[in-house]
């Protein structure tokens, strides 16, 4: 008996234990909008124990182990109003506490002159990455390639001015091994009137810069990282209206309209933007003396490169409906018509040939929040039909100052003569699912799938070497592919350590026609099927220091573009292969301030990246084509610092070094190059900028922003040269190795300053911004030798209705 009572004594210890013992327990929080919608990033507080964190892509946050009691919460996020909340933490009911926070209506005394806030989220992210925050741009009239080359370690590098192609350089991986997204989607369907040179600020809340790992909700086989262009939200009914007047004839008209019922649920928008420009700057071209026949440098008007394009989209849909937290249906239209001159080295001109394409995409979205919001699932699916055409039937010739200098010769300017037609369809589903496994884990799918067929015509263009000549292009070319990730998120140490690891899978299909600089075709076909692997983790030391690392073996299966060309100036290669690399970040992040803002930021990057079967953009006679350009090893560091001294004052710099360089050449009569620099690439670059924000000038609530940015690229080579023969940093260039060099005029480097002023009106209904580009009217280059605009002018009015 004794026995019997003592074990009901121990059993009744055991209780009481236990009992008090769960009296701690974790804090989950769920942070929403004013709709429903999750809110990313929002920093909560507990004031009394001085525990803080953020919330994660799903808004959520777990702060665990807490005793029972009263606890006051400051909770606050970019472009939300702060709350103060007292809240009961009560471990025998539920606890998961939903907070929702309204938009902030912005006031003119309290607009940062160089907000770190959206930055701040992305330095916080396991990922290396940063972020812009475009609300900042709507008033500016810089252009998104300009804004996006002040950003660390990017560069956008275009062959000319508005419309003109644009090649992505980040982290030492250039072309398509950066993936560009809009929302998630990949941006190819949305048109080439949404190319990134055209893309109007004042459509996007953020644009996220991803480097070298890519998170799973990014569906993508993107190589080196990738950009995502978050769109703007819709928050209340509004109308905002723009117009842009600038040098070389150009002219840009924008509109974003919504409207917003909360009653009814219902909402509906708008977005617009036109564009168009002469692109009619002076540059330095090998003028042909008639006389001589010689080519003589001779400063004359680009004649023939004008471009127009439109972007236009409606939406509608309904949320926090019984079945969809969110609905919405959205129809596209985008069109781009863009005049040619000159081939990529500009030694060539042009003065009819032309392309243009049109195109329309209707989108279907749809998300849903299932289990209490601990399953989360989102879905798009789009088709898109693209028609464009080139003509180059031309049987003059011109010089570069647009004066024919030659008649009656065989059709064509560029090659044998183009009228091309293709029609392209794409079909794009897309399915991301989060799920709360615990408090401290959740999982992550993503798939995006993808079918594109080409068919058209050419009576000027190849043909099959069967009997009866078929034109090649009437044979419908198809091009499947699908990125398929699955992913863990982990929260350790009390929210301090973030982890993330992740599978992903490639597959991608091609069959078509394929052909040779001759004319000789034949039928092809490819596929490739390849495994994905990320991992991410970062360790917040305390509320100024972070450190983090990534690691992923990234494999990037070779697009439609690149396999089959574009038909005009670039040929197909259907033997090309998936791109791998293995990729490496390691960063710290410090900042002097609080979640509002830094007065002092400053982040160092280091990368590595072990590239096999890199793929490049060879420039050939008489065609361009992508071929794989062995293999690559790129390491690198990126810096960066910003400095609020004062309230009206913001200075910031940025530097990137990247050395990429050839190794294990195949090719016997090549190896001399081998631990050589990849050429046309630049491998040192730059930024600096300077803001001045002055508040109640002339008017009461107005704002009036000074602003300087200065951009940096060193010399780099257009040409491979062995190792052995490169200078130093500074060094002179040897003899006969001066034309090899971009810039070639003795330049140690490319400066580029530009300056503007942005006055708002009060309470930010109008705004008008003047900016000057490339004020010294330096000589720049991107590509090639293909010459940049010099100075240019540029003013911009904007009109907000609310």
């Amino acid at each position: 008996m004794s026995h019997l009572f003592k074990i009901l004594c121990l059993l009744f210890h055991l209780l009481f234990f236990f009992h008090f013992a769960a009296q701690a327990c974790d804090w989950k929080f769920r942070v929403t909008d004013e709709l429903g919608q999750a809110v990313s990033q929002a920093h909560i507080r507990i004031e009394t124990l001085q525990t803080e964190g953020l919330t994660s892509q799903q808004g959520t946050l777990l702060l665990p182990g807490h005793k029972e009691g009263n606890y006051v919460l400051q909770v606050s996020a970019k472009h939300y109003r702060r709350r103060t909340l007292s809240l009961r933490l009560d471990c025998a009911t539920d606890t998961t506490y939903t907070i929702m926070l309204e938009p902030e209506r912005q006031e003119l005394e309290t607009v940062q002159v160089n907000s770190q806030s959206a930055n701040q989220v992305a330095r916080a992210s396991a990922f290396s990455m940063e972020a812009i925050d475009m609300k900042a741009q709507y008033s500016r009239s810089s252009d998104m390639n300009s804004l996006l080359n002040r950003a660390t370690g990017l560069r956008l590098r275009s062959d000319g001015y508005l419309g003109a192609p644009v090649n992505i350089n980040l982290g030492g991986l250039q072309g398509k091994a950066v993936r560009l997204f809009r929302d998630g989607i990949p941006l190819e369907i949305f048109g080439h009137g949404y190319d990134p040179s055209l893309i109007s600020a004042n459509m996007l809340e953020r644009v996220e810069i991803y480097k070298g790992a890519m998170p799973v909700a990014l569906g993508a086989d993107a190589l080196g990282g990738g950009i995502n262009f978050v769109s703007r939200r819709l928050y209340h009914s509004s109308l905002e209206a723009t117009y842009e007047i600038g040098s070389f004839g150009t002219h840009k008209l924008g509109l974003n309209a919504g409207y917003c019922n909360d009653s009814s649920r219902f909402f509906a928008g708008v977005s617009m933007a036109l564009n168009t420009s002469k692109n009619n700057y002076t540059i330095t071209a090998p003028m042909l003396d008639p006389v001589t026949a010689q080519q003589v440098p001779t400063a004359v008007k680009r004649f023939h490169d004008a471009t127009r394009s439109f972007y236009a989209e409606g939406f509608a849909g309904w949320r926090r409906l019984s079945w969809a937290d969110e609905l919405r249906l959205t129809l596209i239209g985008s069109g781009l018509s863009k005049e040619v001159q000159n081939d990529v080295q500009m030694n060539k001109v042009y003065g009819q040939a032309r392309g243009s394409d049109i195109g329309i995409t209707p989108m279907l979205h749809w998300q849903k929040g299932f289990l209490g919001n601990r399953l989360n699932i989102r879905t798009t699916f789009a088709y898109s039909s693209f028609a464009t055409r080139f003509t180059d039937t031309a049987t003059i010739r011109y010089n570069w100052d647009g004066r024919v200098i030659a008649a009656n010769m065989p059709p064509g300017e560029i090659n044998n003569g183009s009228l091309q037609r293709l029609q392209f369809r794409f079909y794009t589903a897309r399915v991301y699912a989060a799920y709360q496994l615990h408090a401290l884990h959740s999982l992550e799918l993503s798939s995006t799938l993808t079918a594109r067929t080409r068919t058209g015509s050419d009576p000027y263009g190849a043909r099959t070497a069967t009997a009866g000549q078929q034109d090649i292009l009437t044979i419908p070319a198809h091009y499947y592919k699908s990125a398929t990730g699955l992913g863990l998120r982990s929260l350790l140490l009390q929210g301090k350590i973030e982890n993330h690891i992740a599978l992903k899978y490639y597959t991608m299909e091609a069959r078509g026609y394929s052909s040779d600089n001759f004319g000789f075709t034949k039928q092809g076909s490819t596929a490739t099927n390849n495994p994905g692997l990320t991992e991410a983790l970062s360790y917040r030391v305390n509320s100024h220091w972070l450190v983090k690392a990534s690691y992923e073996y990234a494999t990037r299966q070779p697009d439609e573009s690149e396999l089959f060309g574009d038909g005009i100036m670039i040929r197909d290669n259907l033997s090309l292969q998936p791109e791998k690399s293995h990729n490496i970040n390691a960063g710290a992040w410090f900042r002097s301030g609080n979640e509002t803002g830094d007065k002092i930021s400053a982040a160092v990057n280091l990368f590595y990246r072990r590239v096999q079967d890199l793929i490049l953009l060879q420039a050939d006679i008489p065609y361009n084509r992508y071929i794989n350009y062995d293999n690559a090893r790129i390491k690198g560091v990126e810096l960066e610092l910003q400095y609020n001294p004062l309230p009206w004052l913001s200075l910031g710099g940025n530097a990137t070094y990247q050395d990429i360089r050839r190794v294990d050449i195949r090719e016997p009569s090549l190896r001399f190059l081998n631990d050589s620099r990849v050429n046309n690439i630049p491998f040192l670059f730059g930024n600096l900028n300077i803001a001045f924000s002055f508040n109640h000038l002339l008017l009461r609530n107005s704002r009036l922003e000074v602003l300087y940015y200065c951009n940096y690229v060193h010399r780099f080579f257009l040409l491979p040269v062995s190792r052995q023969q490169e200078p130093s940093l500074f060094g002179a260039i040897a003899p006969g190795y001066s034309n090899l060099v971009i810039p070639n005029d003795g330049r140690t480097a490319q400066v580029a300053q530009d300056a503007g002023l942005v006055y708002h009106l009060p309470q930010d209904k109008i705004s008008v911004a003047f900016e000057c580009t490339n004020i010294g009217n330096t000589r720049l280059f991107d590509n090639f030798k293909v010459q940049r605009p010099g100075r240019a002018f540029h003013l911009k009015v904007k009109y907000l209705l609310r």
